[in-house]
This record gives structure tokens, sequence and C-alpha cells, in this order.
């Protein structure tokens, strides 16, 4: 028998996370961090204020942080730009819609199917690329189902049959949905139980009130090194995941008509951002590990190390189209959707790689 919906459950945290950081300042909620390479600061006046909204709170998201911490912003004269973290991608896009961020990173799919739906954002850039998350299973079902060293993809995925997967998102569902498409499973294989949030997820694989989840880092990896869960595969094994934008930098149309200038130095810092990011060195590790109170640092590595990031690299048209069609055969998306260039997303003001 399986376990009633949310009776297991613990109260859900909810509700938008702190004001990040100020460039012209360093806020309480702001860690200190050693440089992550040479920086100058450029001194600018009457240039605009911007807000940036982080549409979650991972490694991923970080490079308007770094970009803050390295003085990328003020190198582009841009003396006033604050990072906000936000409660997901529907308070994301509303925030940019009434103006109260101008920028914002949030993920992609929920950004395209948003788009389907009349939601006239505007895409600039996508800063990675391939599915971080991953399928784990509970060290009893993984017991009880044995797998050899050399074990498939499929056969991995088959070896979930009459499991039942925590549901947090319906990206979650999509991925499993995905998955078992790719092992020529039927839908019904694997029970789906609906979570609100990842928090009672990962208590519901501790007690084996579920029998495999899908996480994201660093939660993923946490959850394999305490011993609750191990990762089974990760989601971009599957080949129709692997290369799809993951994240994206947005704007609204009006903003970017109206400051194009200024978008492109917005776009320049988080770059540079999303290439010191990518350089993963021991510098931006401690910065990142200051950023994760409480992750253990074996882990922050193991995300930082697991993420691909994208910088300076435009986006396509064939990329959009293949994640389009993810969603509609995930069921997120009930019609097709072409995102046109121009219109719901551009190069145009993508910086070249130094």
């Amino acid at each position: 028998m399986y376990p009633t919906k949310r009776a297991w459950m613990s109260a859900a945290l909810v509700g938008a996370l702190a004001l990040a950081t100020t460039a012209c300042g360093t806020s309480a909620a702001k860690p200190a961090a050693p440089s992550t390479g040479p920086s100058t600061t450029v001194s600018a006046t009457n240039s605009p204020s911007i807000t940036i909204g982080l549409a979650a709170f991972n490694m991923a998201l970080t490079p308007p942080q770094i970009a803050l911490q390295e003085g990328y912003f003020r190198q582009q004269g841009l003396s006033s730009v604050k990072v906000v973290r936000l409660n997901g991608s529907v308070v994301t896009a509303a925030s940019l819609r009434n103006g109260s961020i101008q920028v914002a990173l949030t993920g992609a799919a929920p950004f395209l199917t948003g788009q389907a739906k009349g939601l006239g954002l505007l895409a600039v850039a996508t800063i990675d690329r391939g599915f971080t998350s991953s399928v784990l299973v509970t060290p009893k079902w993984a017991k009880a189902h044995p797998l050899p060293p050399n074990a498939s993809l499929a056969e991995k995925i088959q070896s979930l049959k009459g499991a039942v997967m925590g549901q947090v998102s319906t990206t979650d569902l999509a991925v499993a949905k995905s998955m078992l498409a790719y092992a020529k499973l039927p839908a019904n294989s694997v029970h789906f139980l609906s979570v609100q949030n990842q928090e009672d997820e990962l208590t519901a694989l501790q007690h084996d009130q579920i029998d495999a989840a899908i996480f994201s880092p660093p939660q993923s990896f946490e959850a394999q090194a305490k011993g609750w869960a191990q990762i089974l595969f990760n989601a971009r094994d599957l080949p129709a995941l692997s290369s799809l934008p993951y994240d994206v930098v947005a704007t609204t149309p009006a903003f970017a008509k109206a400051h194009p200038n200024t978008l492109r130095k917005v776009l320049a810092a988080i770059e540079a951002g999303v290439a010191t990011l990518n350089s993963r060195s021991p510098a931006v590790l401690q910065f990142e590990e200051k950023l994760n109170p409480g992750v253990p640092p074996d882990v922050v590595k193991a995300t930082l190390d697991f993420i691909e990031m994208t910088p300076y690299t435009p986006m396509t048209a064939e990329q959009w189209q293949g994640l389009n069609q993810f969603l509609v055969s995930g069921g997120l998306l009930k019609q097709s959707y072409t995102m046109k260039e121009g219109v719901d997303w551009t190069n145009q003001f993508l910086p070249q790689k130094p």
C-alpha cells in the first residue's frame, strides 16, 4: 500500500529568500570571499539602478553574485546593481513584468512554457546546459534491485519498475516520462507521489516512504554523501536532455528597447561571472562554500564540478526546439510552441568572448 499523500509531510518551508548583495556595498547577508582574480573598480556617475532577480538559489545562478564580488559591474560603468533571491519562476516572471527587477536568471523550461502562454518576455542568454537533476533511490530499493557495475542506462531505468517516486515539480514529472520513454516502459511503470518541497522529499527518502526521487545538486550529492540515497543516473545521461538550455538570462522587450547599452553592460558582467564560475578555481570554491553555509565542502565541490556552464555561447533555434519537444512529450506543453528569434530570444546583447 502506498503512503497517503502528504500524510508524513513536515511543515512547508515557504517564502522568498532575503536580499543578497548590492554593488555599492556589502549587506549583512552577503558573505565575504577572497578575490577570484584581479578586478578594477570603475567609478560611474548617473548609471541606472539595476535589480537582478534569481528564480532559485543554486550554484548555476550565482554568476551575478560573483560579478558583484569581482567588480565586473563597476568595470562596465554600473555602480548601482543589486541581486535578490526570489521564490520560483512564477514570482520572477511577475517581478520582471511589474518592473521591480530588470533582469532575471530563471529556468529555461518554465521560461518557454510561460512564453507559450503569452508571458511576453525576452531571453538574452543561456548560462548552462544539460539537465542537472539526478534520479536517486533509497539504499533499501538499491539492495532489493541490484545492478551489475556496467549496467546500461536502460537497465538502470528498468530497475525502477514498481517504485514510488516523489514528484515536487512538473519538470520532475517530465524528466520521469522522458526516462520511461527512453527505456520503452509504459507510463504507469512508476507510481508518482506529489510532494510539496524537496525538504519533505528528503524526509520521505530517509524513512523509506518513497523509493526514488529527482533532485538537483547540491541536494542530490548531499543525500548520497549522508547515506540517505544513492544516485542511480543523471537526467542529462538521457540523450534528449544532454544539451538543452537549462537556465537563461531574461528581461522584458520594453527594457531591452529602452536601455540596450545598459543591458549589454549587465550581460557582459554576468557572462564574466559565468566564466569565473566555470573556472572552478579554489577561490570560486571558497566563495561558493560561503554562499552555501551548512553544505559540506566536498558536496559544494561535487556540485561545482557537475554543472556545465556555457559562457559567451550563443543560443540556437535547435536548442529551443529540442526543449519544446521535451516539454510537449512530458505534458508540460499542450501543443508545440516555436520560440521565435527576435521575439522570444535574441543573441543581440551577448558580448563576444574576451
